[in-house]
């Protein structure tokens, strides 16, 4: 692989992973930079994402409602263009359109907090030595074909951990409320095709697949679960985001069939 000069910075393999990172999140903190382990202290990343912004392949994110006091929140820039195409090996016209996108200030509630809910998982896995991958949103893009039939599948995160005949896949959904009932509805009955298809084996692999929502609040629990009645083959497990304080693996999700450990919900 080359190595990708500018007149201030020479990036590293680590910068690499930290750019793909970056772009499949498309706004990250400071903080998330040193949970997700590509730093250890907080002066050793400042100085990194300092030589990374004047190299051009970073920059600032500013909202005025966050205010001057506010942890730094960064984004790619342009010479990440070709570093991305490379590491992913997709077209840098592809790639441009996304690094060049202004992030619409009205989702940035829902980037940020799929950022905090993948520390959170890296956390509780790394604690119980499983091997796991997490796909962050902007690298969970699936289209397919089925006979004439062009499909779309986008959830908001994939995450897989276990070995040999114990993995489990999950896609994760994020719900802040605002998708209405019957969309949800449109959105399962996609996911139930998905598997029923088996081209979720294309996409991630072998083993068990399920999704994870992750929403507002109790009662929202309970509507979503009234809709997964609906599709009784799918493995769908529901958590209000209070209840994730602490870990994914400390509390109970809810199924249509009465809550359940996450660690046994495909057993």
């Amino acid at each position: 692989m080359s190595v990708v000069h500018s007149s201030r910075c020479v990036l590293q393999q680590r910068d690499r992973r930290l750019l793909v990172d970056l772009y499949g999140h498309k706004v990250l903190s400071r903080d998330h930079f040193i949970e997700l382990g590509h730093f250890k202290s907080v002066a050793r990343c400042n100085a990194r994402l300092l030589r990374l912004r004047q190299g051009g392949f970073i920059k600032l994110l500013r909202h005025p409602a966050w205010g001057s006091s506010s942890a730094s929140h960064y984004m790619l820039s342009g010479k990440a263009i070709a570093v991305i195409a490379e590491a992913l090996d997709r077209p840098p016209s592809e790639v441009a359109r996304q690094i060049n996108a202004k992030p619409a200030l009205l989702y940035l509630e829902h980037t940020l907090l799929l950022a905090n809910l993948r520390c959170l998982f890296t956390k509780a896995l790394a604690s119980k030595r499983t091997p796991f991958t997490w796909l962050p949103e902007g690298l969970c893009l699936h289209r397919y074909q089925v006979g004439l039939d062009a499909r779309v599948i986008k959830p908001d995160s994939f995450v897989r951990w276990g070995v040999d005949d114990q993995v489990q896949n999950w896609l994760i959904e994020l719900d802040l409320g605002h998708a209405s009932l019957p969309a949800l509805r449109r959105k399962l009955e996609n996911y139930a095709n998905y598997f029923a298809d088996g081209a979720c084996h294309d996409a991630y692999g072998r083993g068990r697949f399920g999704i994870l929502f992750i929403t507002t609040g109790e009662r929202r629990v309970r509507a979503i679960l009234d809709v997964l009645t609906t599709y009784p083959a799918l493995k769908g497990y529901v958590v209000s985001q209070s209840s994730l304080v602490l870990s994914p693996f400390e509390t109970d999700w809810q199924s249509v069939s009465g809550p359940v450990s996450l660690m046994e919900a495909m057993a």
